[in-house]
């Protein structure tokens, strides 16, 4: 069964769906309303796709995916070898062509790895672990722990706070490489993306405040200091070694993330220039922003 929820769209949505369930009756349209006081607006179009359907498992894909025919077979054949009640992928990018997504995406994205490292983990520890809520699989006594997503409902990121519940209960969340051709294409502009995405970056759900404390201390002596510190080491020596070093990381990093783009354009090589900013972003959101969704106020929820 596929349940597309709607949670208050004013596209053609309803229309496109109509037109597939014409053809396939396992198509549905669930209607689930603006979601009420204290649920993010995600989190509560889950609760009521689990309430709807009843299923083994769940396998929710965000609106902006495209995912490969097979995905969802590669998927349950992954978490059922791995023992995993909660999996998810890190999918190719596929930018918009304007300058500034290229320039601000993969300078965004790296703060995750420098944070969480490379995907390719089974954990069952709650810090130091991610999960991509944009293709995410997940067993249905798992959703039953999470009391239908209630526990989750004032979650900024309810993926990330599925997971670390999950995880803190004792089980096994996967987060893989990409495993097929699905790809997601995020944001139709570098501007939305620069408004939008430091949302849900910071990642402070189900997170201690010393914890984040850390992972912003750890972003703001790596990946905001490298280029400062190279610039002030061509008038300073004494900073050349560490230069040296953090540039590397920073350059290998690069490389290394290359893979997650597809096509790759060359604006992608001038990513990191942004790195200061894109950190300083992420702390303003992390510590005065307003997180909202669709325009709608989201009231934090606190670490239990």
């Amino acid at each position: 069964t596929i349940v597309v929820v709607d949670t208050g769209s004013n596209d053609w949505s309803e229309r496109v769906v109509a037109a597939y369930r014409s053809r396939d009756a396992r198509v549905l349209w669930l209607e689930a309303g603006a979601p009420p006081n204290g649920w993010n607006g995600k989190a509560w179009g889950l609760h009521r796709a689990c309430q709807h359907v009843d299923a083994d498992w769940y396998l929710v894909l965000d609106a902006d995916v495209r995912p490969d025919p097979m995905l969802a077979h590669r998927l349950l054949a992954a978490a059922q070898k791995l023992g995993a009640a909660c999996v998810s992928v890190a999918l190719t990018q596929t930018l918009m062509p304007d300058r500034l997504s290229w320039l601000l995406h993969p300078a965004f994205l790296a703060t995750l790895v420098y944070r969480y490292g490379v995907p390719g983990r089974v954990t069952t520890q709650s810090s130091n672990m991610l999960v991509n809520g944009q293709t995410l699989l997940l067993r249905r006594d798992a959703v039953q722990h999470l009391d239908g997503l209630h526990a989750v409902a004032r979650a900024v990121a309810e993926d990330i706070a599925i997971g670390r519940r999950l995880a803190r209960s004792g089980y096994r969340v996967a987060f893989l490489e990409s495993i097929d051709r699905s790809f997601v294409t995020m944001y139709p502009d570098g501007k939305t993306l620069w408004r939008s995405w430091p949302r849900s970056l910071p990642a402070t759900d189900e997170q201690p405040p010393w914890l984040t404390l850390l992972d912003f201390l750890l972003l703001l002596t790596t990946q905001a200091a490298w280029l400062p510190l190279l610039l002030l080491s061509w008038r300073q020596r004494s900073f050349r070694s560490l230069a040296t070093v953090t540039t590397i990381l920073r350059l290998g990093m690069a490389i290394g993330m290359r893979r997650a783009y597809r096509p790759l354009r060359w604006w992608y090589w001038l990513a990191p220039l942004m790195d200061p900013l894109v950190v300083a972003r992420l702390l303003q959101e992390a510590l005065v922003g307003t997180p909202t969704w669709r325009g709608r106020v989201i009231e934090r929820g606190k670490h239990a």
